[in-house]
Parts: structure tokens; C-alpha cells; sequence
């Protein structure tokens, strides 16, 4: 039976939904100020109970490995984003993380469902992915892509500290908020798994691999300058809406990124010439410490608000994005 106020397509009377009437009677049930299931005949799980805690409102975002979802509570009035992983993930260091950067989105719960996917337990957060932001406003100015980038980079910082990697930096993980203030808020989804590519043709510019470091492609251990990497890439697509490397076929696109990216031949602008720093394919050529990142994005915002008075943007011509051969 359906409820017409409670966000769930089907709830049993271990819930609280009263067979013999048309409405709910969960004591979290708000009535109208709750959006009813938004089903879709393509998705299952739109109205699925998980945990006998959780169900599933309504799909919000697709990503590389999975959907997101947001979520009511059955016990509380609180919401939250769910993602559905398709397949069981190794998510034992997440537990272990303290930060409370607020840049970093934290995982609150975990559930390994019966049919093998893994469901992350986010906070509900108002924004969207940052391929979709830039896919729908475009690039970002300068100003605007260096503050993102070193909120981004302080996420990163504070899981460097406590010595864990993020290991999966692309725009589908970052979430852009537009606060009341019309400022953009980055949140970075602390979801370090491990990175899929995937077998088929690229479909876009966000596609994970296009941000993966050389060194993870040849089977090496990560490190901290593997996340430096990924942002460089980040603010690649921020500044550009492009990827360092144009999409294809996988085997032709990672074999580009092992040959590494065209540097340019002198520095353009301090901007252009930091950003194929980051992204260099020795990572002995890239910044040390995500605390080198944050200091130079901090004298480049500084630049920045000198140029506006005495120059064109730093990021003006900006190309550094290499085609897959």
C-alpha cells in the first residue's frame, strides 16, 4: 500500500503504516512538508527500505560507481544522502577518521546489503556534483576556482594529517553548495575506496581515469602527492570545464597520461605554469605537502586581487589540455 505523505512506496506494519487506511502513522511522518516517493519505472530503489532504517525518497545525482539518493530516517525526522555502491567496498579506514574539517563530507553510517551493493550514509547536503555545476554555469572565473581549490585542499590536508589518502579526487566526488550569500561552498566526499575505470568509451569529461595520477596506472602505492595530482586536475576542469586529457578510449587515454601532459613551453601566467606543476608526471616535480598547495593557491588569490587592478586574469589562455593520440 502507498502512502501519500510519508517519502516511502511500501510500508509494512513494523513501520507503523496502517493497512487499513490510506495514511501513515509514523510518528516522523510530517504530512505535506515531506515530498512524497518519487518513483521511476528505471529505478528499483526509489521507495526501498534499507536496514529497516532508511528509505529511499528519491534519486538526486548519478555517479561513476553509483547513485545517490536522498533519504528519510524511519526514526528521526532527519534526512540524509544515501549512495548505492554496486558491489561490497573495503571501507574499514573510514571509521577511523576524526576530522571535522567542514569541507569534508563525513560517512555516517556504512550498510552492506543483502544483494552486494554498499550504502553510504551521507548528511543531506543542498548542492550538486561538480561536473554537474560546470556542465550547467561553465568554467569558473579564476578567483572563484582558486577559493574552491583551496577549500578542496584543506579537506585534503586535514585527512593527510591524520595520515590516511583520499585516493579518488574528481569532480563527481565534489559537491558545490550555493550558500545564501550566492558564495559557492565545495564539500569533498571522504570516500577513498580505490578508483574503477570502467571497460567502455568515455562519456564525459568527469570520468574518473582522466584524474588518476600516472603513478596509480602503473601499479604503485599512492601517496600524498597522488591527491596533489587529482586536484591539479580538478582545478584544470574548473578553470577550462575540460579535463587535462580529452576523453577516448581508455587503453589510447591512460597510455596519454603516462606520457604525461604538454607543459608549456614558458610560463604563460603563474597560474597556467603552477597547475601543470601539480600535475607533473614525476611526482618528485610536484609540490610536497598538501601545506605547499594551500600556501600557493593563497599568494595566487593575493596576485589575483593585484591583477584585477593592474593586469588581465591569471588564468587568461589558460590550455593545457593534452588530446589523447
Amino acid at each position: 500500500m502507498s502512502c501519500p505523505t510519508c517519502p516511502a512506496r511500501s510500508l509494512f506494519r513494523s513501520f507503523g503504516l496502517n493497512a487499513d487506511s490510506s495514511t501513515c502513522t509514523t510518528d516522523n511522518c510530517r504530512g505535506g512538508d515531506t515530498p512524497p516517493c518519487q518513483q521511476s519505472e528505471d529505478d528499483s530503489w526509489v521507495g526501498e527500505v534499507l536496514d529497516r532504517r532508511y528509505v529511499l525518497c528519491r534519486r538526486l545525482h548519478d555517479g561513476e560507481r553509483g547513485h545517490i539518493y536522498e533519504a528519510q530516517s524511519l526514526s528521526s525526522p532527519k534526512r540524509f544522502a544515501i549512495k548505492i555502491i554496486d558491489e561490497a567496498v573495503d571501507t574499514y579506514h573510514w571509521g577511523t577518521v576524526r576530522s571535522r574539517n567542514p569541507h569534508l563530507v563525513q560517512i555516517i553510517d556504512i550498510l552492506r546489503l543483502e544483494s552486494g551493493e554498499t550504502a553510504l550514509v551521507l548528511p543531506l547536503i543542498t548542492g550538486v556534483p561538480l561536473s554537474v555545476y560546470i556542465r550547467d554555469e561553465g568554467p569558473l572565473e579564476s578567483d572563484q576556482a582558486l577559493k574552491l581549490g583551496h577549500q578542496l585542499a584543506s579537506a585534503l590536508l586535514s585527512l593527510h594529517l591524520e595520515d590516511h589518502l583520499h585516493g579518488d579526487v574528481h569532480p563527481a566526488n565534489v559537491l558545490i553548495e550555493t550558500l545564501p550569500s550566492g558564495e559557492l561552498f565545495a564539500h569533498l566526499l571522504n570516500a577513498s575506496w580505490g578508483r574503477t575505470m570502467g571497460t567502455g568509451p568515455m562519456k564525459c569529461d568527469a570520468d574518473p581515469l582522466l584524474y588518476t595520477p600516472p603513478e596509480e596506472l602503473l601499479g604503485q602505492s599512492p601517496d600524498e602527492e597522488a591527491d596533489i595530482y587529482s586536484l591539479g586536475a580538478v582545478l584544470h576542469f574548473m578553470l577550462t570545464g575540460t579535463s587535462p586529457f580529452a576523453p577516448g578510449q581508455r587503453e589510447v587515454v591512460t597510455q596519454t597520461i603516462l606520457n604525461g601532459m604538454a607543459l608549456p613551453k614558458s610560463p604563460q601566467d603563474s597560474l597556467t605554469w603552477w597547475l601543470a606543476t601539480l600535475m607533473a608526471r614525476d611526482g618528485r616535480h610536484r609540490p610536497k605537502s598538501m601545506r605547499q598547495v594551500i600556501s600557493r593557491l593563497s599568494e595566487l588569490r593575493q596576485s589575483l586581487d593585484c591583477n584585477r587592478l593592474s593586469g588581465p586574469p591569471l588564468a587568461r589562455g589558460l590550455d593545457l589540455r593534452t588530446a589523447a593520440r
